[in-house]
């Protein structure tokens, strides 16, 4: 019977193009998904390459930085070491530089009123025998060393006008014990 073709010869034709269909749409499937994995996989390994680039880097850039960092703070720790030690060392010569200037103004008196002239020539020795008159045999058992005196810098004035009353004699005491 060459007779048309039955309903079931028909469905079991459309099942056979179905399925011929269906592993050409899954075939075509495979291999559009392999195809964009591939894309996506190398696009991320491109980009995961850039990204261990700059992390190397960076890594590189913070070692070198760790190293000048542990640097600066060697060299500031000997510096601030140094700035403490200096700063005792100023403290001290301070101290040195006042006493010194205190000791040297201690050794020192002014004495206003002496008429010109009563000096004579050597006034050093003026000075010790004035000072040993004046404060008394009992203050200097010795007549008092002194290292200098002199007038104070100005000009003689001329013998009319009336003596200046400050015009000082300034007596260096070596001693004032008259001891050395």
């Amino acid at each position: 019977m060459a007779g048309p073709n039955t309903g079931d010869d028909v469905i079991s034709t459309i099942r056979t193009e179905v399925k011929a269909l269906q592993a050409e749409i899954m075939a075509e499937f495979r291999a559009t998904a392999s195809a964009m994995r591939e894309e996506i996989v190398k696009e991320l390994r491109s980009a995961l390459t850039l990204l261990q680039t700059t992390v190397s880097d960076h890594a590189d850039k913070i070692s070198s930085l760790e190293t000048s960092q542990n640097g600066v703070t060697d060299r500031l720790a000997e510096l601030e070491a140094q700035c403490a030690s200096l700063a005792a060392d100023n403290v001290m010569l301070k101290a040195a530089v006042d006493d010194q200037e205190n000791r040297s103004r201690r050794q020192n008196i002014r004495v206003i009123g002496i008429p010109e002239g009563d000096e004579g020539t050597n006034p050093t020795a003026f000075m010790g025998s004035f000072l040993k008159e004046v404060l008394g045999e009992e203050t200097f058992a010795d007549q008092p060393v002194i290292d200098r005196a002199h007038r104070a810098l100005a000009a003689k004035p001329p013998p009319v006008i009336p003596q200046r009353e400050k015009d000082p004699h300034i007596p260096g005491f070596l001693c004032s014990t008259g001891t050395t």
